[in-house]
């Protein structure tokens, strides 16, 4: 498996930020991919897509992605602040999807999972593989989501293996619906 430290370049010299070497990878120009002063390692498995404007932040710790993740437009992988003299790093297994405008801070996540808009992982959370974040469904600090599972924007944990709540997600479908028609948006 191929894997490429990617060495971030200043704004100034094109877009806001990026990799000196785009051969394996597609990253956009305006992407942004800091290491911050302690210069963090920031690795890059074959074939990872990082569109426009999203942001991989190793100012607090080394990233560690695998082959073939996607960041969309306005995601965030950060590594958040150490709570001592320890610092934080974070892990993403292979076959990732990060949808626009999530933020993810876990320090451990598993191989083909999708995080979808404006979703959100607390600090030190471990994600397990082929695990679901609906739009806006947030896991907070120091948890640890099961293989297999689906989380909902209402915070609803729906394990995939198991019997699912077709009424429950219905409900919350119809929430989320109710949500972006209203005038809100508009």
């Amino acid at each position: 498996m191929p894997v490429e430290t990617v060495q971030p370049i200043a704004p100034s010299q094109g877009g806001g930020g990026g990799a000196k070497n785009r051969q394996q990878h597609a990253i956009s120009k305006d992407a942004n991919v800091i290491a911050g002063p302690n210069k963090h390692e920031i690795t890059l498995g074959q074939g990872c897509v990082l569109h426009p404007f999203a942001t991989i932040d190793a100012t607090n710790g080394p990233i560690h992605i695998g082959d073939y993740c996607i960041i969309e437009e306005g995601a965030e992988l950060v590594v958040p602040p150490p709570l001592d003299a320890t610092p934080h790093k974070m892990i993403v297994g292979s076959h990732n999807r990060f949808g626009p405008r999530c933020r993810v801070e876990s320090a451990l996540i598993g191989s083909g999972n999708i995080f979808c808009a404006k979703s959100s992982t607390g600090m030190m959370s471990i994600i397990g593989d082929h695990c679901i974040l609906a739009a806006m469904a947030r896991i907070t600090h120091d948890v640890t989501l099961p293989t297999e599972t689906r989380v909902l924007a209402s915070g609803l944990w729906v394990p995939r293996t198991g019997e699912v709540d077709q009424q429950a997600e219905r409900e919350e479908c119809l929430r989320l619906s109710r949500y972006f028609r209203s005038s809100t948006f508009s």
